[in-house]
């Protein structure tokens, strides 16, 4: 019998260092691959989370605020409130706000009547210093009182007198004073160009004013613009018509719409004593 060779045992190789490495740097890499898809995506979430919640309180709170006091005139004759002055500026951290007439209403309730919208028009106060005087400036707005029986792009009756600031012409009301116009001012002129539009007839007949109306007077020049800046300070001046003059106790609500944020609402009641002539605090 002849002798067997010994068998031959193959080598089995096993998987080496660096190999090992190269698999385990894989899945690493797979894994934060992974793992980052992942963060994106709830950071993502997470940030359109905050855009929805941020968006929503931006809805609910309003844009607006009350800047002082709440001042209502009495008639000269009568113990009857026939406007009302209310400051108003931009709330803090909120964005500036457009306050013309095509986006921003002006809501009015009284105990006879209501207005879904009574804003007329900005104006703006501007001193010169060269005249030593302060004007009440037209920046935009059209009259459309219903005694009217049409609409009137105004203010019709200023056209004499008008101002040049920065090369561009507006039609103003000079106040003649050399110092910051008192409320009682601001009243009696915007009174008196209502007035003065109401008799633009061919008759030439004396008419009142008999529905509400209001306008917002921006208290420092603002360039000719409707736009209220955080800082800036506006006044909502509101003229009340024959059919809406208050007296003791009654109650009214100014409701300011700005096209973005919650509305700004104001109710104040009357006291129990008016003294004609003066003008009140509803703070």
């Amino acid at each position: 019998m002849g002798m067997k060779k010994p068998r031959r045992h193959r080598k089995k190789k096993g998987i080496v260092g660096i190999e090992a490495a190269i698999v385990l740097i894989a899945f690493v890499i797979v894994a934060a691959a992974l793992a980052f898809v992942v963060l994106n995506m709830g950071m993502f979430t997470t940030q359109k989370s905050k855009e929805v919640i941020s968006r929503g309180l931006e809805e609910s709170t309003s844009a607006l605020q009350v800047a002082g006091t709440i001042t209502a005139e009495v008639e000269s004759g009568a113990p009857y409130v026939d406007a009302i002055a209310i400051p108003i500026q931009v709330a803090p951290g909120r964005e500036a706000i457009d306050l013309s007439t095509n986006v921003t209403t002006i809501f009015l309730q009284t105990p006879k009547n209501t207005y879904t919208n009574t804003h007329e028009g900005v104006w703006a106060l501007y001193y010169d210093s060269g005249k030593d005087d302060y004007y009440l400036v037209w920046i935009e707005g059209v009259l459309s009182v219903s005694n009217i029986t049409q609409a009137i792009s105004w203010p019709y009756s200023l056209a004499n007198t008008t101002l040049t600031i920065d090369g561009r012409n507006y039609t103003a009301i000079d106040l003649k004073t050399s110092t910051p116009p008192s409320l009682s001012l601001l009243f009696n002129k915007t009174k008196s160009v209502v007035l003065d539009l109401l008799n633009f007839n061919s008759t030439k007949v004396t008419k009142q004013l008999t529905n509400s109306i209001s306008f917002i007077i921006f208290t420092q020049w603002n360039k000719g613009s409707t736009i209220l800046k955080f800082g800036d300070k506006a006044l909502v001046l509101v003229l009340l018509g024959n059919n809406d003059l208050l007296t003791y106790y009654q109650q009214f609500t100014v409701e300011l719409r700005p096209p973005v944020g919650a509305p700004l609402t104001i109710t104040r009641s009357l006291p129990a004593s008016l003294t004609p002539g003066t003008l009140i605090s509803l703070s």
